[in-house]
Order: C-alpha cells, then structure tokens, then sequence
C-alpha cells in the first residue's frame, strides 16, 4: 500500500510538472458591457495571448523567453510576423533614420538660423528613439505597488488585492490569486530580463510591450501569483473567467504552419517559412 502511495505521489509530481496553464478572460468597458475575450497559454518558459472574435482566434502574441522572441500572428490574414526585441529595435530605428535623412535633405533650402533649431530638435528626437543622439532614452517609468487587506474569490481563486500607480498616473486595481501558479512555468530570472528589455524598449519607442493583456506591468507582481482582475482608472476591467492546469502542446507556441511569414520592415509580399 505505501509503494502504490508513493508511486501516486511520483506519478502526480510528474503531471504537475509536465503541466501547463489555460487561463480564459474578458475585457469590460467603463459602462460594464464586455469588449473582448482572451485565452492565455502559459507553458514552459512560453506565453501565448490569442484575442477571440465572435468566439474565434483573431490575433495572437506568443513570446517565448528562451529563444527571446515575439511572434505576432494574425488569424484572418492568415500571416505571422516574429523577431527579436534587438530586431524591432534595429527596425524602427532603421525607420527613423530613413525619416532623418529626407528632413536632412529638405533643410537644405531652409534659412540657416531656422535650420539650427530644426536640427536640435531632430537629435533630441533621435536621442529618445534610442538612435545616439544626444537626448538619453528615458527611463521606464517607476511603480507603486501597495497590498490591501481586500480579499475577493474571483474564477473560483481566493484574491487579493493591490493597488498599482504608475509614476504620474492613476492608481489601477489589481487583483493577484496565489492559486494560479502560472508563472512557475516561467524561469524567474529570464522572465525579469525579458521584462526589463521590454520597459526600455517601450520607453525607448514610445509603444507598449506586445504581451497582449492590456495591463502596464504584467510580470511586476508574477511573485504574488496571477492577476485575475484588473481595475483601470476609467474604469475598464480584465478579469479571469476560468483558470485550468493542465498540458500545453507545444504546436499551441508556434504559427499555423500554412500561414506565411512576413517581416516588420516590409510587410507586403510574404515569405514562405
């Protein structure tokens, strides 16, 4: 009886392991009526956020902190875009470039005490996209995160709640449930990194992190546990309809495999995987 015990144990620690997590959600406006679905995938250092319209797949994030890498794919055009954050960077600053070097080109006709303001403002503007100039990125921006002694169950999960205020803005409502151990399934210290890259890429380019969750600072509270509401300032909320632990396939991380490629520098004609 004590080895089919432990046998049981074993076999349960390999289940749990072998495990990942399928977490469904919704998205309501500010007068209550809900604007979005979203099922997330959690799985061995993997996170996939597919958008649902009409209850079908429509756009999905995958970003998978090994290979460092973002996949965007889109269900309806039936095309994927994937790169690393050093290749957006390397992207939107070749893009920028290209733009400096047209406004460079019509100065020329410009009088000069007009040009030398001009050109202040190009490199202060090159400086912030992260292009060498002479303006530093800014920082990403801090967080304040305090614990409340408010407690909710919410998807069936006992909560609690934090409230969450980014520098210069208003506080948002987060709710945190210990019981969804998603981001076990992540490897902290990458799980930080790539985080990190993520703030200062979107401090950098003024654009938000692709993980698809609407939230500022998804990975901030990941020690806590998994948020399973969200409070917005204007009142929009991201909540947790159902969260299960169980096998990801790891198909489920990758594109369909008859969707074609497309790079983010030029996005028109596909290229075949």
């Amino acid at each position: 009886m004590r080895s089919l015990a432990l046998t049981l144990i074993l076999l349960a620690a390999a289940i749990s392991a072998e495990a990942g997590w399928v977490i469904d959600q919704t998205s309501r406006g500010e007068g209550g009526t809900e604007s979005g679905q979203q099922q997330v995938f959690v799985q061995g250092n993997r996170m996939k956020t597919v958008t649902l319209a009409d209850g079908k797949p429509s756009t999905a994030v995958i970003l998978d902190i090994d290979a460092r890498t973002i996949t965007q794919i889109d269900y309806r055009a039936r095309h994927y875009f994937a790169s690393t954050v050093d290749d957006l960077r390397k992207t939107l600053q070749g893009a920028q470039h290209a733009g400096m070097a047209q406004m460079e080109e019509a100065l020329k006709s410009v009088p000069p005490e007009q040009r030398k303001l001009v050109e202040e403002m190009m490199r202060r503007q090159m400086g912030q996209a992260g292009g060498g100039g002479a303006a530093p990125c800014p920082e990403p921006r801090k967080v304040n995160v305090r614990k409340t002694d408010q407690r909710e169950t919410i998807a069936g999960f006992p909560a609690v709640r934090y409230d969450v205020t980014p520098e210069g803005q208003p506080a948002a409502q987060v709710w945190v449930a210990a019981g969804i151990t998603a981001w076990r399934e992540m490897d902290r210290e990458k799980l930080r990194q790539f985080a990190e890259e993520m703030s200062r890429f979107a401090a950098c380019h003024g654009v938000r992190g692709p993980v698809g969750s609407g939230r500022d600072d998804p990975f901030r509270l990941a020690s806590e546990g998994y948020t399973v509401r969200t409070v917005g300032p204007a009142g929009r909320v991201i909540e947790v309809t159902q969260a299960e632990q169980r096998p990801v396939p790891a198909a489920e991380f990758q594109p369909p495999a008859d969707f074609a490629r497309r790079t983010l520098a030029d996005p028109g004609p596909p290229q075949q995987r």
